[in-house]
């Protein structure tokens, strides 16, 4: 509440209200209030706390890493902590730098998700997965993940790998049935068997198509990608 300070004798504070220095006191007091507020204001309406399909620690991301929905991170994840814009949270992730990766004998033009941004996105809210496309999670370090399908568009396929690009589980997420904007803890997760170092996302039955299975090696720049992730 805006309050207006009492003057008595003549007086503000101490100094008499005639001084022209008083008044500059009184106008110093005032501003400051007025630039508390305008900060509160901005900080309120810039920030947003992130919801979305992804993929992170031992939380969802979207198709993302907490793993995200469709691969991506979410509000579950290890980086829970960090605050993402609402445009971020509510709209696909333009496409992403891409690395050429051998995925049973066929070439794969894979995004690189290597921020918590870029994870916690994924493939959320994309509306088709190319045949010959699909995302590469890159987390900082090896740690237990789970993926949610969180406002994911079509069925993905999920593979994770160990620090040595091995292939450790293999999962085939669904599309989560209506309302859409259902909370991550009421999505189904999509677990690593043991610790994880990537994930890699693809079209809905990629997987039995090329007859992946665990313990198969991808062959992948290990250390350039570790470097990159952040």
């Amino acid at each position: 509440m805006w309050w207006c300070p009492k003057v008595e004798s003549g007086r503000y504070d101490g100094v008499i209200m005639g001084d022209r220095t008083g008044y500059r006191e009184l106008g110093k007091v005032w501003l400051a209030g007025l630039m508390v507020v305008a900060i509160g204001v901005i900080v309120t309406f810039a920030i947003v706390v992130p919801t979305s399909c992804s993929g992170n620690g031992q939380s969802p991301t979207g198709g993302v890493a907490f793993t995200p929905r469709n691969g991506s991170e979410p509000d579950q994840s290890p980086d829970a902590g960090v605050r993402i814009p609402a445009d971020v949270v509510l709209s696909p992730q333009p496409r992403l730098q891409t690395l050429e990766v051998m995925l049973g004998g066929e070439r794969f033009d894979l995004e690189l998700a290597l921020t918590h941004f870029q994870r916690f996105k994924g493939l959320s809210d994309r509306e088709v997965i190319e045949p010959d496309g699909g995302m590469l999670f890159v987390f900082p370090e090896s740690r237990p993940l789970q993926f949610v399908m969180r406002r994911c568009l079509v069925p993905i396929d999920l593979i994770f790998l160990d620090s040595w690009g091995v292939i450790t589980t293999l999962h085939e997420m669904e599309v989560e049935p209506e309302p859409f904007h259902t909370p991550d803890s009421e999505l189904r997760t999509y677990p690593s068997d043991g610790v994880a170092r990537f994930a890699i996302e693809v079209a809905g039955g990629t997987i039995a198509r090329l007859g992946l299975r665990v313990d198969q090696t991808i062959r992948l720049p290990l250390d350039d990608l570790k470097a990159k992730a952040r």
